[in-house]
């Protein structure tokens, strides 16, 4: 997972990690979230 401040920001961060990964990075896609989502603590069990 990559996080950015900007779209452009990430692809130039998922292009670094290929780049240093080499042919090791046989395949990757990038997705982009549109929406903000609630950061909550995880519960199990309840």
């Amino acid at each position: 997972m990559v996080h950015g401040g900007s779209r452009d920001e990430v692809l130039q961060k998922v292009s670094e990690i290929v780049r240093l990964l080499g042919q090791a990075c046989r395949a990757h896609d990038v997705l982009f979230s549109t929406e903000i989502l609630k950061k909550a603590e995880g519960r199990l069990g309840d």
